[in-house]
């Protein structure tokens, strides 16, 4: 949400970070417009994937975010395109691109499977659960699975690998 706040804030959509309201708007705008990219370089290089309606949003003061890439207001216009939606997800898996020294979310998955005891591993491989409102992204569960099979050991069978995407995610930590 943060990212998603730098990014609207830099184009001129000036949002209150301090109301419940806003939080909510950045969580919406989040699960609604935003997706994860399986090969950022590409997806910022290329044309934008996602179809109009895909990318258009309504804030609740009036202003649209439009498909095309843009947003407008009373006649002005704000550009927010494709390159900006796959950045502010981007962070997950390179947080480096704002200057972060954060571990990425799949090294993170990683190191914690591998702090398990080496017995209970292969359980853990077949029960990988997502859950969270950011699971929720549209290309996430196909990214954190191209990024972790990377990390995978030769040794260990892919087919041990399980993901669950089950149910609400949204609500499912709790």
């Amino acid at each position: 949400n943060d990212q998603l706040y730098k990014v609207l804030s830099d184009k001129g959509i000036k949002l209150d970070k301090s109301k419940i309201l806003t939080q909510e708007i950045l969580k919406d705008m989040k699960e609604k417009i935003l997706s994860v990219p399986l090969d950022y370089e590409q997806m910022i290089n290329g044309p934008d994937p996602m179809n109009e309606e895909e990318r258009t949003y309504e804030l609740p003061d009036g202003i649209t975010l439009l498909p095309g890439g843009g947003a407008y207001e009373a006649g002005s216009f704000i550009q927010l395109d494709h390159r900006d939606r796959f950045s502010c997800t981007e962070i997950l898996f390179r947080p480096s691109l704002i200057g972060s020294t954060a571990a990425p979310l799949h090294e993170m998955i990683w190191d914690s499977l591998q702090k398990c005891d080496e017995e209970l591993r292969k359980e853990l491989y077949e029960n990988i659960v997502y859950s969270g409102g950011t699971t929720m992204l549209k290309g996430f569960t196909n990214r954190i699975k191209y990024e972790l099979n990377y990390l995978i050991p030769k040794d260990v069978s892919r087919a041990d690998i399980k993901y669950v995407i089950e149910g609400n995610r949204r609500y499912a930590a709790w």
